[in-house]
């Protein structure tokens, strides 16, 4: 499934072989491989713009984006209550509420897993730098914050 994050990291290093024309280069190698290859990049170049779509709340202006992130965070908190009842355990990182606990999280999620998910599209498809500029922005935006009320 696109979605899912366990195939984060494949999508990322798929979609940078793809802009570097790897993927491209290989299709066009062996010509008995060009018509299936051709299907598999329209699939694989799908799942990565599907799970993009999952991971671009933060790409919104940050009126959008940090209620994305107060919404999430309300998520964890949540679940974090149902894994105590349930005796599962917790992970820190989710069952802290604070602000500023919550933006450094935040900020180390934009910076280190959604960027390097959108600049690789940013550079197939240049109408979308739009978008990583407002992650980017948004970004700064959470560790100032959180620098502010530390």
């Amino acid at each position: 499934m696109a979605t899912d994050m366990s195939h984060h990291s494949e999508a990322i290093g798929w979609l940078n072989d793809f802009v570097t024309e790897k993927v491209i280069d290989e299709t066009l190698k062996d010509p008995k491989l060009k018509d299936m290859k051709k299907n598999e990049i329209r699939s694989k170049l799908c799942q990565c713009i599907v799970h993009m779509g999952d991971l671009s709340a933060q790409t919104y202006p940050w009126r959008i984006a940090k209620e994305w992130e107060r919404r999430i965070a309300r998520e964890f908190k949540q679940q974090t209550i149902k894994e105590t009842k349930l005796d599962i355990p917790v992970r820190d990182w989710m069952a802290k509420t604070d602000l500023t606990t919550r933006y450094k999280n935040q900020f180390f999620f934009v910076t280190h897993v959604v960027k390097p998910l959108w600049e690789p599209a940013a550079a197939l498809f240049p109408e979308m730098e739009e978008r990583l500029s407002t992650l980017k922005s948004n970004s700064a935006k959470y560790i100032e914050i959180a620098n502010k009320k530390a």
